[in-house]
């Protein structure tokens, strides 16, 4: 997106499905799809999306573009499906446009007692487009409250899937 900080779907030539907290005040935005430029229309957010210090709730967005995206071998829409179930323990993809990492910035830090933090971590941009399998969890591992589980997906952990950058694309 024109922010550079988030990844959409394509789910049709002149619709992108991304997340709300990506340009929560709405809006223009542009995206980049097979190295072309796709100005949209005023976006669509979610009209009970909540940020907060201690809650997204409805994170999600509709952009419709001005032109149809040129589909091709490298780029395409997502296969949207529906009434899928995911069990506790199944392994699922994410992918995204999200930083990369590197490694660590002083590998001492390695050898500490606790976790690592991000800052002793080295990221990089990328454009190419990643994947990763995380583990979907339990609400608690997440630490998100139960009621929670009948909008949203506990996977990965700390460290574990996704990165800045990652947000708004598919699993």
């Amino acid at each position: 997106m024109n922010n550079g900080t988030c990844t959409a779907s394509i789910i049709e030539k002149q619709w992108i499905l991304s997340a709300a907290h990506c340009q929560p005040d709405g809006g223009i935005v542009t995206i980049e799809a097979g190295g072309k430029i796709y100005e949209s229309e005023p976006i669509y957010i979610h009209e009970h999306y909540i940020a907060s210090d201690y809650v997204v709730e409805n994170d999600i967005m509709l952009i419709k573009l001005k032109e149809a995206i040129e589909f091709s071998e490298t780029v395409s829409p997502v296969c949207l499906l529906q009434n899928i179930t995911v069990s506790l323990g199944q392994v699922v993809a994410v992918t995204g446009f999200g930083v990369r990492f590197m490694g660590v910035n002083n590998l001492e830090t390695t050898y500490q007692k606790g976790d690592l933090f991000l800052e002793d971590m080295n990221f990089v941009p990328t454009d190419k487009l990643q994947e990763t399998p995380v583990i979907i969890r339990e609400m608690d591992f997440c630490e998100s409250p139960e009621e929670y589980s009948k909008t949203r997906i506990c996977a990965g952990g700390t460290l574990r899937g996704t990165t800045q950058g990652d947000s708004g694309g598919p699993m």
